[in-house]
Formats: structure tokens, C-alpha cells, sequence
């Protein structure tokens, strides 16, 4: 697998991994921060590739770029169950445990609804998009 770095902004730098015949296996980024911070974000592999130690090389050779380029910055990342122990295992320490929310929307359950409101003046402020 081949790692590409691309930067796309001044503070932003996506790392994709490519296989042999130049397809996506899967991507992670970092973002600079104010401070001298650098936050790891936005991490995927794909369904097919997954289990093949494709995120351990992004993440390996997202860690070095970092150790190379930034090597006096402090690196944040906020991850799940699954990546915890590869954090752990390059010298993080955990700061603080975060919870996924989840809510179901609450649609209108028909036009009629979101008629009603329009006729109603209901609506405090709108934008129209088109």
C-alpha cells in the first residue's frame, strides 16, 4: 500500500492509502491548532479492507509526518474502543472519556404539516436556498 499526503490547506493534511491498482483503501487526517496543537481526525477504511492493517499504517505514517514536520507540537485525537489501544500503545494518554448521543429527527409526518406551518407565520425567520 502506498501512503499519499496531500495538504490541503496550511492546517489541514489528508493521508490516503492506495493499493496497486490505485485504489482508496481508506484515509486519516490532522488539523493544526492554535497553540501548537495538532488534532488527529476523520479516520476510514473501507468495508473491504478493513482487518488488513490499513489504519495502523495511515496512522503510523500520519504519527512520523507529524514527529518529522511538527516535532515540538502536542497531538490530540479523540477515538473509539476499537483504536483505543493503537493510541495507547504510541504514547498517549487518555484525558477524558466522551459519549455518543443519538437522536432520531422528529420529521414532519407529511406535507400537510409543513404547509400548515407556512400558512400559520409559525416560521421565525427562514432563508430561501434556490
Amino acid at each position: 500500500m502506498k501512503i499519499k499526503v496531500l495538504e490541503v490547506d496550511k492546517s489541514l493534511f489528508l493521508f490516503i492509502g492506495i493499493d496497486n491498482d490505485s485504489k482508496v483503501l481508506g484515509s486519516c487526517s490532522f488539523k493544526i491548532r492554535k497553540n501548537n496543537i495538532i488534532r488527529f481526525q476523520d479516520s476510514y477504511v473501507e468495508k473491504t479492507a478493513r482487518g488488513k492493517g490499513v489504519y495502523k499504517k495511515l496512522f503510523a505514517s500520519r504519527l512520523k509526518y507529524v514527529d518529522i514536520n511538527f516535532p515540538n507540537y502536542e497531538i490530540e485525537a479523540f477515538c473509539t474502543f476499537t483504536t483505543k489501544n493503537l493510541f495507547i500503545n504510541n504514547d498517549f494518554d487518555m484525558h477524558e472519556s466522551l459519549f455518543l448521543m443519538k437522536k432520531k429527527s422528529s420529521l414532519l409526518k407529511s406535507h400537510s404539516e409543513l404547509s400548515e406551518l407556512l400558512d400559520d407565520n409559525k416560521i421565525k425567520s427562514s432563508i430561501e436556498l434556490c
